[in-house]
């Protein structure tokens, strides 16, 4: 094990931000809004778009609100060669919920629902200048990645968040600590820079779920995805 197991730090990019608003109320704010990343991935040649912070005022109006920030998010992932685009969507929003379940594209789901959004809240939020570069935490092995997990710093300098994506650990090398390793660095990160952090996982990896809720996570929301 390089350096004894040490946990290695790269430096990774949030390409892209758009905030997406539908509409407008007078002085009641947008009828609708999301805040669409574009982000690195190292392993894959292209990136991958996040939607998160997903709002329909008008419950009413769901169906149709969503339907036009999809078209929006989609041209946009789509555009920038994006491999998947991500949604997720806190448990209150029910209504986001059901509209994502029942977007069809000549017959066919659009977003297929992954899996659960999970968020670890920190005391305070720390304010910055600008927000400063994801990173990702791994252990190597003679030269072989071993395990990682990757942090992006989001949000707005004001309120940044955290979002942790793509954790793994080797098969031959798990129980062995270096999942939790990785994570308590990232966490650690996580907590010297934002207010929250949150992550996603596929349903039916129980393991994993209950390592985060371990680690203080608690259930949030959900995952939806759309893969190009």
């Amino acid at each position: 094990m390089d350096e004894n197991g040490a946990v290695q730090r790269k430096d990774i990019s949030v390409l892209a931000k758009t905030d997406y608003v539908i509409g407008r109320d007078g002085n009641f704010g947008p009828e609708a809004v999301a805040h669409l990343y574009i982000l690195e991935n190292d392993l894959h040649t292209k990136p991958f778009a996040l939607a998160h912070n997903v709002y329909v005022k008008d419950r009413s109006l769901v169906s149709q609100s969503m339907s036009e920030l999809a078209d929006e998010m989609i041209d946009k992932s789509r555009s920038n060669d994006c491999y998947k685009l991500v949604l997720t969507s806190p448990y209150e929003q029910k209504h986001v919920h059901h509209a994502c379940r029942a977007m069809k594209s000549n017959d066919r789901a659009v977003f297929h629902e992954q899996g659960i959004l999970f968020r670890l809240a920190f005391d305070g939020a720390p304010e910055h200048g600008s927000l400063p570069p994801g990173t990702k935490f791994f252990i190597e092995d003679d030269g072989k990645e071993v395990a990682r997990a990757r942090l992006y710093f989001l949000g707005s300098p004001d309120k940044p968040f955290g979002f942790m994506e793509d954790v793994f650990v080797d098969e031959a090398y798990r129980s062995k600590g270096y999942g939790k390793k990785v994570l308590a660095a990232l966490i650690d990160e996580a907590k010297q820079n934002t207010g929250e952090l949150i992550a996603t996982s596929r349903h039916g990896r129980d393991m994993v779920h209950g390592l985060y809720r371990r680690l203080g996570f608690q259930d949030y929301g959900l995952e939806f995805r759309i893969d190009f």
